[in-house]
């Protein structure tokens, strides 16, 4: 096995949960299946790439890059989602295939298809001392520990807090949440602003560790579905584990097989989880069928 595996896997599977976990997020205050999150990793990318080259620190980049899709989350839900919070769910993800594609557009204008470089110097590609043995390097441990750090504060946030209890309480029923006071409106902005910063950062991660184009970094933003899929689509954990299994068996089918068949490997797997157990792993019941 290719001693750098690990670390390979480890970075894919950060990426994967950012956006997972963004859309769970999502998913949970508005139960709407967004087809968005790879527009917004998009935006996060090219805002970090143009902060950063022009001489801005990575933390700095990193910061205005998540601003950046957290208010764009925010705002894109306010001037054209807010009139989806009481129709069926499959209409309002058909509208967020409509706003995928014009922000890919808007995107494509603006910064063509040139990759998305980060400028030499805002962080080492070399090996970290402590993890030689393992070939990780700056960039990939960067994801890895930002992954971390991101994931686990939206766990805080949908699990152990009462902006979370509203949120689940507007994805039983908006209607009734509305009545008992819940501020539907501003839960939902907070939760597609929370997502859109998520799958923003995970658009960073990628370019830190790649030199992809805007329709690569889109590309990968669906993979991300087989893992919604198959960890649960309102399962925090289940998600970031589905994020190890689908970047592990992808990184095997790369070394072993052939990389033209890693991304889709991830759709087998999703196609065997939908048969077999169409919840997913640590989906609640019924899930899928409210889709």
């Amino acid at each position: 096995m290719n001693i750098s595996f690990i670390s390979n896997t480890l970075t894919q599977a950060s990426i994967y949960a950012l956006v997972s976990v963004g859309f769970v997020a999502l998913y949970r205050a508005t139960r709407i299946l967004s087809f968005a999150q790879g527009a917004f990793m998009v935006i996060g990318a090219i805002t970090f790439v143009y902060v950063t080259n022009h001489g801005a620190s990575l933390f700095v980049g990193l910061a205005v890059a998540l601003v950046a899709s957290f208010v764009f989350g925010g705002v894109l839900y306010r001037l054209f989602l807010v009139r989806l919070s009481f129709v069926p769910p499959f209409v309002a993800a058909i509208a967020t295939v409509g706003l995928a594609g014009g922000i890919e557009a808007l995107t494509a204008l603006v910064w063509g298809s040139a990759p998305l470089v980060v400028r030499p110097g805002v962080i080492s590609t070399s090996n970290v001392p402590a993890l030689s043995s393992l070939h990780v390097q700056y960039d990939q441990l960067a994801s890895i520990v930002g992954a971390i750090v991101a994931c686990s504060v939206v766990y805080l946030v949908i699990e152990r807090s009462k902006l979370g209890l509203r949120m689940r309480s507007i994805a039983d029923s908006a209607s009734l949440a509305d009545l008992v006071g819940v501020p539907v409106r501003s839960v939902s902005s907070f939760s597609w602003a929370l997502g859109g910063a998520m799958a923003g950062l995970a658009g960073v991660a990628f370019t830190l560790t790649s030199q992809p184009d805007p329709s690569a970094i889109v590309d990968l933003s669906f993979v991300a579905f087989p893992v919604i899929l198959l960890g649960g689509l309102e399962s925090v954990g289940g998600v970031i584990v589905a994020s190890l299994v689908i970047a592990a068996v992808q990184d095997l089918v790369t070394v072993y097989v052939n990389p033209d068949f890693a991304n889709p490997s991830a759709y087998i797997i999703l196609l065997v989880v939908l048969v077999f157990k169409p919840n997913g792993l640590f989906g609640a019941r019924g899930a899928v069928e409210r889709l």
